[in-house]
């Protein structure tokens, strides 16, 4: 297809001094654009346009060209077609790919109508001509038969005329449908293009929100992975320090506890019981031996048992001279433990059987025995009716070479019983003295502690 070269005023100007129809192509980028490109290069399409009257001018969607002619003619769609009258009218406007067939069609259609008024004007000027040749033989006609012609001529015209009004009338109003309809096709497939482009729009907007939400769900799931391992390290490692910290607990309570029974079996606390019901605490080293305790005993009494004998309840055992000469801790006497003391005559051996004769020895504690119960159960009597005790030997505690005592017959709490208020059978036991921490260890019934 051949072209005009120029600009558009040039391409108006060519179309007037030619008095050609003015044929504007807007053409695109796009595979639309392309078919329509061939459409126009079909030899059909530039043969037709070769052999009819037309100025053609080829302009870019995105030129300036086609910004300032679409200022004038509105350009709905690209590729796009307008077809000029000489008036400066539209008498064709195409959009979108239009085939050979329909193309030739519309330049036919075109052609006719701006060819038909200029065909009538030619013939209108043609025949005032023929008047003045027939002049010499129709000199004898009358004046009548020239008024007559001259009617007949008149009403033919108007009649030629008022058929032509209504032929353009007809014309204009078959283009002005026909442009509507191409409007109103252009303007729906405008519409179903803006529709599928807000679609495809649409579409992308929900696909990068949906991979949006996935990146999101990604790192909300990486942030707990890594704060239920955060947390969980943290938790083992609480768990180990917690676990350090009970062994060193644990291997500290095991080192005081050795430590504590390393004391313990350094000393013999010992507690000595008397016949009268006294009692004294003393506290000797577990390395001493039992010829101490014998002595302390022999030194608290102030020489008044000279004879006497030392035994265990529990188990039963009455130490001998033999046993004298042993340690405390060998005898079972560390750390703690009670001393009975019985007056009677001293034992040569360890055992817990009397010799055979001795008769003598066996009678005798028997009769220590039973005047000691008596004394013990009359000083518990008395201290519950007057208050008091009987007398016991009160000495400065004796200081052995393995350590120091405390008698337990000074510092034993001694109970009295209140007198009864008139009218009333109640009394109430008493403490005369504070309370020792020593004494109160036995209280509740449930320590363990061994004096």
């Amino acid at each position: 297809m051949q072209w005009f070269e120029g600009t558009v005023p040039e391409a108006i100007q060519a179309s007037k001094r030619s008095k050609s129809i003015f044929v504007v192509y807007i053409a695109g980028t796009d595979k639309t654009s392309e078919d329509m490109n061939t459409t126009w290069n079909d030899p059909t399409v530039c043969d037709l346009m070769k052999r009819g009257n037309f100025v053609a001018i080829k302009l870019q969607a995105n030129s300036d060209a086609c910004g300032q002619f679409s200022q004038i003619y509105p350009v709905i769609c690209v590729p796009s077609t307008f077809f000029i009258g000489l008036d400066g009218k539209p008498l064709e406007v195409t959009g979108g790919v239009v085939e050979v067939k329909e193309l030739t069609e519309k330049i036919s259609k075109v052609l006719q109508t701006e060819l038909v008024p200029s065909a009538v004007s030619q013939e209108q000027q043609a025949t005032p001509l023929a008047t003045p040749s027939g002049t010499s033989s129709m000199t004898t006609e009358t004046n009548e038969d020239r008024a007559d012609r001259a009617r007949e001529l008149l009403d033919n015209k108007r009649i030629e005329k008022a058929e032509k009004e209504k032929e353009e009338e007809k014309r204009k109003e078959i283009e002005r449908r026909n442009q509507g309809k191409s409007v109103t096709g252009l303007q729906k497939w405008q519409g179903e293009k803006e529709a599928q482009e807000r679609r495809k729009e649409m579409k992308k907007e929900k696909e990068e929100e949906r991979l949006a939400r996935e990146r999101t769900k990604a790192l909300i799931a990486r942030d707990r992975e890594e704060r239920a391992a955060k947390y969980q390290r943290e938790k083992e490692e609480k768990q180990r320090e917690k676990e350090r910290a009970l062994e060193a607990k644990m291997a500290e309570q095991r080192s005081q506890e050795v430590e504590t029974e390393r004391v313990k079996n350094e000393n013999a606390r010992i507690q000595f019981r008397f016949p009268d019901g006294s009692s004294v605490t003393h506290q000797f080293s577990s390395s001493d031996m039992m010829q101490a305790a014998k002595q302390f005993v022999l030194e608290h009494t102030g020489g008044r048992m000279r004879e006497f004998i030392l035994q265990t309840l529990y188990p039963r055992r009455i130490y001998t001279e033999e046993d004298m000469a042993e340690t405390l801790i060998d005898l079972g006497l560390a750390p703690s433990a009670i001393l009975i003391v019985l007056p009677g005559k001293k034992k040569t051996n360890s055992s817990d059987e009397k010799p055979k004769g001795d008769s003598s020895s066996s009678i005798t504690d028997i009769l220590w025995i039973i005047p000691s119960f008596f004394l013990a159960i009359w000083a518990f009597i008395s201290g519950l009716l007057f208050g008091s005790s009987q007398q016991t030997h009160q000495q400065e505690p004796a200081t052995s070479p393995g350590g120091t005592s405390t008698s337990s017959g000074d510092v034993r709490p001694k109970t009295a019983l209140r007198r009864r208020t008139p009218n009333s059978n109640v009394g109430r036991l008493t403490d005369s003295q504070p309370d020792d921490d020593k004494d109160n260890a036995f209280y509740n019934g449930n320590s363990t502690q061994q004096l």
